[in-house]
């Protein structure tokens, strides 16, 4: 895998780290936190934010050991079916992300 994909992947990481740590701020007035219809209106955003960090972890993994084995076919069907799955909670989509950075880094150095 060239370098500038590497360099992708990890700002991939980094931006869907971003949008799982707005959890941090759910359930912040005490109103919401009695409140069993919020929670149930939540789950799914809750569900896809889940599935968003289950989906990276062996990522972060394969980027710690500079992708060696990782098969990119696999992480991208993957992704496909969790957008799909998660629809309007599937906040961004990170296969064009990708792409962008993907071209930005070759651009960047002509890698």
């Amino acid at each position: 895998m060239n370098l500038a994909s590497q360099k992708a992947y990890r700002y991939v990481i980094y931006y869907a780290m971003l949008d799982i740590r707005g959890l941090t701020w759910f359930a912040w007035s005490w109103t919401e936190r009695i409140n069993p219809f919020f929670y149930m209106r939540q789950l799914p955003r809750i569900r896809a934010k889940g599935a968003l960090a289950n989906w990276l972890h062996n990522l972060a993994q394969f980027s710690a050991l500079e992708f060696e084995r990782f098969e990119e076919d696999r992480f991208w069907t993957e992704y496909e079916y969790l957008a799909r799955t998660h629809g309007k909670y599937w906040a961004y989509d990170y296969r064009k992300f990708f792409d962008e950075r993907k071209v930005e880094f070759k651009n960047e150095r002509g890698t």
